[in-house]
């Protein structure tokens, strides 16, 4: 159906004997006129012609199709680039068949240190850093299992064109790009993540070791007091199969008549009024006797990677024991020490430090008036002239004899035979009996 414009323009044409007038329609809208004129008359357009200027009108058409098609990929291609290039993660794409680059973005390229055109030279056996395992053929192996099995993460120890070396985590995927399959793969860098991971490893190796060579007892219960962890020493110690003891409650193997005071001080760790405050109680071993115990408690139950109440002991058994026997040798000692007819005293540097009952009642003293002294108080005074020289004479025997008086009625009361070390004990024979 031809135009207002175009009727006029054909009603004034001068010379044309015929005409053939096509519009172009794309898209249900009009975007031209094409027409054939004749001007002679032998020749005239005829009905016949029609198809001809149709099948030209076509081609117009999908000459039109395929300028917008160019357009609108141009502007797909335009703004795949724009995101490509915008994300802060590396992306690079694959060739599936030979594992060669094929495109990458602007991270990549800061990533690595790397230009454009290097790149494409690069494959991902070339980033690798040395006496890494990712080779060329589990680099083909990872990218037949994407295409089999989807997506594939993985951790990449990668190098940068400078040769330094860092931790990547690589995410893999199949993609069809411009009706071709490639590999998308997106690198994100995690040499933060991964050093953290080794010191945290290296952390618990180191703890291990000490506690693999500690002799006290490490337990870890929870706020129950059932036992979630037990130190290598506990085996030791306790006499039980290594771990045979998590799980179990702490209050199965204390003693009953230390059980009250265990619990209250529990109750006081809970409570957090108590930490670091020694508790001692009686054990049970594997064999059936009784070891003694001294604990210490830190509650770490607000702490998310211990979540319990910490318990270090130590097996005070031996060091109880010997107490108890040096208590029992000096009650030993004390009991001959005032028991003795004769005096014995103590004296450190130059005064009495001690002494017993008869060395109290041949000197007529009280044990205040006589400790904290000076002996030549007591000594008769040619005796002590005496004792002076003898003293030099006799300095590098470190002996000494000398003469005491009763301080109550002035009497001769005993012979000393003195050390003259820094401290030393010395008896006093009584004259008068």
């Amino acid at each position: 159906m031809l135009t207002e414009e175009s009727k006029r323009w054909v009603n004034n044409a001068r010379g044309v004997e015929s005409i053939i007038i096509k519009s172009i329609v794309y898209q249900e809208n009009l975007v031209g006129m094409m027409g054939l004129i004749s001007s002679v008359p032998e020749f005239p357009w005829k009905e016949d012609d029609v198809p001809m200027l149709k099948v030209i009108s076509e081609i117009f058409i999908n000459a039109i199709q395929r300028k917008n098609a160019e357009k609108a990929l141009m502007q797909s291609e335009q703004n795949y680039r724009e995101i490509f290039n915008a994300t802060f993660e590396a992306i690079l794409i694959l060739n599936p068949e030979t594992g060669q680059i094929t495109d990458v973005n602007r991270a990549f390229l800061d990533q690595f240190g790397y230009s454009f055109d290097e790149a494409l030279h690069c494959t991902l056996e070339s980033l690798s850093s040395v006496g890494s395992e990712f080779n060329l053929k589990r680099i083909s192996a990872l990218i037949r299992n994407t295409h089999r099995k989807g997506s594939q993460l993985v951790e990449w120890c990668a190098k940068r064109k400078n040769g330094e070396r860092f931790w990547t985590e690589l995410s893999v995927k199949s993609a069809e790009l411009g009706s071709e399959k490639r590999v998308l793969a997106v690198i994100r860098e995690i040499t933060d993540r991964k050093e953290a991971q080794e010191a945290l490893v290296k952390s618990e190796e180191r703890f291990r070791s000490i506690l693999q060579f500690l002799t006290d007892i490490i337990w870890i219960v929870d706020k129950d007091l059932f036992i979630t962890y037990e130190s290598p020493s506990s085996a030791q110690v306790m006499g039980y199969k290594p771990g045979n003891l998590v799980g179990r409650k702490g209050t199965d193997f204390i003693h009953p008549d230390d059980l009250p005071v265990v619990l209250n001080d529990f109750a006081e760790v809970l409570q957090k009024k108590n930490d670091f405050i020694p508790t001692e109680f009686s054990a049970r071993h594997a064999n059936g006797h009784y070891i003694r115990l001294e604990a210490i408690a830190n509650n770490l139950l607000d702490h998310k990677a211990i979540n319990g109440i910490v318990v270090t002991c130590r097996d005070v058994t031996e060091r109880r024991k010997a107490e108890r026997e040096l208590m029992e040798s000096e009650e030993k000692f004390r009991i001959i020490f005032e028991t003795a007819l004769d005096g014995i005293f103590m004296m450190l540097e130059d005064r009495f430090v001690d002494c017993n009952s008869a060395t109290l009642k041949m000197f007529g003293c009280t044990r205040e008036q006589i400790l904290g002294r000076q002996p030549y108080l007591f000594h008769l005074k040619h005796s002590l002239t005496e004792g002076i020289q003898k003293r030099k004479h006799w300095k590098k025997s470190h002996r000494l004899m000398t003469v005491f008086r009763n301080s109550s009625n002035g009497r001769i009361c005993g012979l000393t035979d003195c050390s003259l070390r820094p401290r030393f004990l010395s008896t006093v024979s009584n004259w008068e009996e």
